[in-house]
């Protein structure tokens, strides 16, 4: 994974209403997945527990430490503060901006070329070979342009759908 860990784990906690927990060195079995964060981002607990560090020095959230009562088991847990919770907010939706203008470019391309394929076809009905061949070539000019703009859009990442999964 390319993405910092500290930003994985704010995302994470984002998800998880703002509050998300994960073991200690000490901590006994293994907590509830649901809420560990370790589990969910299938990290270790030292990588958990840096980014956490980062985010508690950033001011975007606060780390308390539960169960240190008798037959409790020792875990971390960590809490978003308000511009915790805002920057992750603001990451949740620029990843729905990114998934929508995907999709928008995607449809584009696909309607670009029907209509292009439709044009071609009804100049070839209705005119002499002469015009349909100039409109295959006009045809065949657009397709490259697009085809060289979708390998640009594609080289700059801005056609990556496996982020979409989610």
């Amino acid at each position: 994974m390319d993405e910092e860990h500290w930003a994985q784990v704010l995302d994470e906690v984002y998800t998880l209403g703002g509050s998300a927990e994960y073991p200690s060195e000490e901590t006994e079995g293994e907590l509830d997945s649901d809420i560990d964060l370790s589990q969910r981002l299938d990290l270790d607990v030292d990588a958990v527990q840096d980014a956490v560090e980062t985010l508690c020095e950033r001011r975007l959230a606060t780390e308390n430490t539960l169960g240190l009562g008798d037959n409790e088991t020792h875990r971390y847990s960590v809490t978003l503060k308000s511009d915790g919770f805002q920057l992750g907010h603001d990451r949740d939706q620029a990843q729905r901006d990114r998934a929508s203008n995907r999709a928008v470019t995607l449809l584009t391309f696909v309607l670009a070329i029907v209509g292009m394929s439709q044009a071609t076809a009804l100049t070839a009905q209705v005119s002499g070979t002469v015009t349909g061949l100039m409109a295959l070539i006009v045809w065949v000019g657009a397709l490259l342009i697009l085809f060289f703009t979708y390998l640009g859009l594609l080289k700059a990442g801005n056609l990556d759908f496996r982020d979409l999964e989610k």
